[in-house]
């Protein structure tokens, strides 16, 4: 697509209108291009593929990556560990 073909959006209108802004960058090939104060910024539309987002994304990678298959054992004995530090700290006069 040529320079001309790209649709040019003043900033105000995208954010006015953000929804269909957006749904207008989804529609065009190359995006649009914002215009602000002298400077553009493109957008465009990647697509709906969440697997390609997920896989390129490092927090979603760590889904489940603290869980276990079964309890550990702080969480079998929470309350035998919570006993005995309150025990700890107490004083005896």
């Amino acid at each position: 697509m040529a320079q001309q073909d790209v649709e040019h959006i003043p900033l105000e209108e995208f954010l006015r209108h953000v929804a269909e802004s957006l749904e207008r960058a989804r529609r065009a090939s190359s995006g649009v291009v914002l215009e602000d104060q002298g400077n553009t910024y493109r957008i465009t539309f990647e697509g709906t593929n969440s697997a390609s987002r997920a896989s390129n994304d490092p927090f979603l990678a760590l889904d489940g990556a603290f869980e276990s298959a079964e309890p550990s054992d702080v969480a079998n004995h929470k309350h035998d560990y919570l006993a005995a530090a309150y025990q700890n700290q107490r004083v005896v006069l």
